[in-house]
């Protein structure tokens, strides 16, 4: 290698630029999987593999555990784990490894301190549904809490339950209701509002998308009351007022069954 005596100060600071820009591009270039080319540090947000036969057997607990969970999707934990004859300690080791496989979630729901407060629940995931060759009744919607979905999937089961037609997103002239029902001639549209902020829209839109009625279910009474409150100030107040009803979700029927010992 040659050195030249008559370098000026502006190439050596040009120098330095140049290999130490390069040395520190070496360090921020992500680790690659040399299999398939994707970003090993990138595990935030990514989809959870399917359950496959090598990932480890699935045991008869396991399928027993996950075929009721499909049954009685609104079970809490703790009735389940009664339900099945199993100690505290057991299912919570069922429990762990149906999630590690990706074959169920864990989620709480708020029924209010009227009806105990928060419950634990497990909902089946993709993987879990092939893994009992079932098909989902719905799916939950991109951004969609598991406390919104449930009470929307809880809700169309009550209905079809009691031969009434429902069905989930409900779509008529560009607007899809949580759920809707035909009952008696009228198609009504049921809208889950965990907060009040979308509640008023929420009914205008279905209203003058072509429903009939419309059944606004509030999480608990302080939300009850202020969605009760928005409607009342409407200009259409009286225009929509027989054409909508206004409860708490906690007065659907299912969730006496819920809580029953």
């Amino acid at each position: 290698m040659k050195y030249r005596k008559d370098v000026t100060d502006q190439e050596v600071i040009a120098d330095y630029q140049r290999v130490f820009k390069s040395e520190i591009e070496g360090f921020l270039v992500p680790r690659m999987n040399a299999d398939d080319g994707t970003d090993d540090h990138s595990t935030k947000g990514s989809k959870k593999p399917e359950f496959k036969e090598s990932d480890g057997i699935l045991s008869d607990e396991e399928k027993q555990l996950l075929e009721n969970v499909f049954e009685r999707p609104n079970q809490p934990v703790t009735r389940r784990t009664s339900m099945l004859g199993l100690s505290p300690y057991k299912m919570n080791k069922l429990k762990s490894s149906v999630i590690a496989k990706n074959l169920a979630e864990q989620f709480s729901i708020n029924l209010g301190k009227d009806f105990g407060g928060n419950i634990t629940l497990l909902a089946l995931t993709d993987s879990g549904y092939k893994v009992l060759g079932k098909k989902r009744s719905s799916k939950k919607l991109q951004n969609e809490s598991h406390e919104h979905w449930w009470w929307k999937e809880m809700i169309c089961r009550h209905y079809v339950n009691k031969k009434i037609p429902a069905e989930i997103e409900k779509y008529v002239n560009g607007k899809h209701a949580d759920v809707g029902i035909r009952y008696k001639g009228s198609d009504i549209a049921i809208e889950v509002e965990l907060s009040p902020k979308n509640a008023i829209t929420n009914i205008i839109q279905d209203l003058n998308a072509g429903f009939d009625k419309v059944l606004s279910c509030s999480k608990n009474k302080r939300i009850l009351n202020e969605i009760a409150g928005q409607f009342r100030a409407l200009p259409e107040h009286e225009q929509f007022k027989d054409k909508v009803t206004l409860r708490q979700l906690s007065e659907f029927e299912f969730i006496k069954e819920i809580l029953k010992p």
